[in-house]
């Protein structure tokens, strides 16, 4: 605009420096006419004078109408400057509220990312747990005489439900450590299964049997088969408690627990409730132990669980957590 509006003045000075240089040499040539036709005398400088004064009459009405002219140039020129600045501004609104909502999707993405993908921190976790012993034994006067852990994953979960149990009970308290298998990775769940061309039946008591090479018998009993010719020196040791949808599990049979033992069950998740209801059966109905001795608890559990444990961490969060500090929940 400023490029615009010198150029037009320099153009405008040009013009009136022009125009006055030309009337003032007409106004010489007519002068120097009149002289030689009419000879100089005091009537000849008279007409002089008068010519004179006309002359610079009209080169100030020239200049006037030229600045007329350049008034409406510069009018003209404003008022295009300004239709082109208020479009620009248009423009630069539009962007800018485009870049708002832009940077608004990303932000609710990113924030729905985080959500999907939230772990359940260390400092969070040793809190929640912390606050739970306290429940257990000032609360509820329930005071474990054993851990029990279903796998190795449960194990850092275990190992601190020991650490805060024990500042309130003021003795170590042992951790027994049970065997789990997650059916989807030795291909031993039932999508995998059927891919295989076996076949599921179920009774009226729920129960999932499968048909073989050799026969009719349940899923279970199949499944306990095939992990232990996979493994086959793992399980001397060990014994068979049942299956779940994801889960295989198993839990030493050398060891011996008193039925009089109060257990506390630590696992690491709870989606459905079935891996806390087969521990809590294989407790109280194959050892024997009395069914108020044994409690069980979870670091997350989905609020949609069929069967919660007794004791639930973060009741505020748990469908948002996808990891705990040491890997995926599943």
């Amino acid at each position: 605009m400023k490029r615009i509006l010198f150029v037009s003045l320099a153009l405008f000075l040009y013009l009136a420096a022009f125009d006055t240089a030309a009337f003032a040499v007409n106004s010489e040539i007519d002068t120097a006419i009149a002289q030689k036709d009419e000879g100089v005398d005091g009537n000849s400088a008279s007409l002089e004078s008068t010519d004179s004064s006309k002359n610079w009459d009209r080169v100030f009405g020239v200049l006037g109408v030229l600045f007329g002219v350049f008034g409406v140039l510069l009018t003209v020129i404003s008022l295009i400057w300004a239709v082109c600045q208020s479009r620009k501004a248009s423009a630069a609104q539009k962007e800018i509220k485009e870049l708002q909502e832009t940077s608004a999707k990303k932000i609710a993405e990113l924030d729905k990312k985080l959500k999907q993908n939230r772990t359940y921190g260390q400092q969070a976790i040793e809190d929640d747990i912390k606050d739970v012993c306290g429940k257990i034994v000032t609360r509820d006067g329930f005071e474990p005489e054993l851990i029990f852990a279903p796998a190795m994953r449960s194990a850092p979960g275990a190992y601190l439900f020991e650490k805060y149990l024990k500042n309130h009970l003021e003795r170590p308290i042992p951790i027994l450590f049970g065997l789990c298998f997650f059916r989807e990775e030795i291909k031993l769940d039932e999508e995998s299964l059927k891919e295989q061309g076996y076949t599921f039946s179920r009774d009226k008591d729920k129960t999932v049997f499968l048909e073989t090479e050799s026969g009719k018998k349940e899923e279970s009993a199949y499944v306990d088969e095939q992990i232990q010719k996979k493994f086959p020196k793992a399980f001397p040791s060990f014994e068979f408690i049942g299956i779940t949808g994801k889960w295989a599990m198993y839990v030493s049979h050398y060891t011996e627990i008193d039925p009089d033992t109060k257990v506390l069950i630590v696992d690491d998740f709870c989606d459905g409730g079935t891996t806390i209801e087969k521990l809590n059966d294989h407790f109280v109905q194959s050892i024997g132990i009395k069914s108020e001795n044994v409690k069980t608890t979870c670091l997350v559990t989905r609020k949609h669980a069929r069967t919660k444990p007794d004791y639930v961490l973060a009741k505020d969060q748990q469908d948002d957590i996808k990891y705990l500090p040491w890997g995926k929940i599943r």
